[in-house]
């Protein structure tokens, strides 16, 4: 008998701990009436669908359950409202310019960015493809920070390329960040957010610029279990009545999920 990953947490569970959405089924039991919520917040019958999908298959482990995930157009899916043009984007967990690179080569106006990398290794990347690509990114300030919901030296496990991240188990320190406080007049139109588990506090250090600017959200959904609903309702806590939400997979096997946090009219 073959096990999948959701099968194998049914015996080892706990040992093996949460891992990005991995954790065992009985988690899910008790939060009907909030994943009931959830499945009403989001606007089109793409993202209900998903939602569900994505339920089923956490709790069945059945990889049928799912859709056939958009491998192309991370960040700017064909089918959702489009974003504000030119972008004034914020990169955050910008690894070595993947992100951009992948929005350069879909012909996307740049007016202003600024990337967060804390990650060394990965950061001297990001400064050599932006010193590469000065045609196309004509205003960049770069961070070698993570984002935060305060501004905090935390720790880090560095080297794991596109994986480092906070942890209490890393053995380097690394400068934190809240949007609010490092971009207070930068207005962005959109924030990425791919931070390794993160993405709550970050969510909360930009709370400032969300209520003030409204800016396009794409947030990593899959780093932890419960932030497939706390993402879209902290969002819409912040800033309510001023977002439709939207979430489409890129990967197999419900990783890279994210959410689109699309501004009203």
């Amino acid at each position: 008998k073959i096990l999948n990953s959701v099968d194998l947490y049914d015996f080892f569970g706990h040992e093996l701990g949460v891992r990005y959405w991995l954790t065992s089924r009985d988690y899910y039991f008790s939060l009907q009436t909030v994943l009931e919520e959830m499945h009403s917040l989001w606007t089109d019958d793409a993202s209900k669908y998903l939602f569900q999908a994505v339920m089923e298959f956490r709790l069945t482990g059945d990889a049928t359950k799912l859709p056939v995930p958009n491998l192309v157009n991370p960040y700017h899916p064909i089918d959702i409202p489009s974003w504000k043009m030119p972008l004034r984007f914020v990169d955050c967990g910008a690894f070595d310019g993947d992100t951009l690179a992948d929005l350069i080569k879909n012909k996307i106006e740049f007016q202003a960015v600024a990337a967060f990398e804390p990650d060394l290794k990965n950061y001297e990347k990001l400064s050599r493809f932006i010193y590469s690509h000065k045609k196309e990114l004509p205003e960049v300030s770069l961070f070698p920070c993570g984002v935060y919901s305060s501004t905090r030296q935390l720790s880090f496990e560095t080297g794991q390329g596109m994986a480092s991240n906070i942890s209490d188990k890393g053995a380097t320190v690394i400068q934190c960040i809240a949007l609010d406080d490092a971009i207070p007049t930068f207005a962005p139109n959109l924030i990425k957010m791919d931070i390794e588990g993160a993405e709550y506090d970050a969510l909360l250090g930009a709370r400032q610029i969300i209520k003030t600017h409204t800016p396009g959200l794409a947030v990593s959904l899959y780093h932890r279990p419960e932030h497939l609903w706390q993402l879209p309702m902290l969002v819409n806590s912040i800033a309510p009545g001023k977002y439709k939400f939207y979430m489409r997979s890129h990967a197999m096997n419900d990783f890279e999920l994210v959410l689109y946090a699309v501004p009203m009219e």
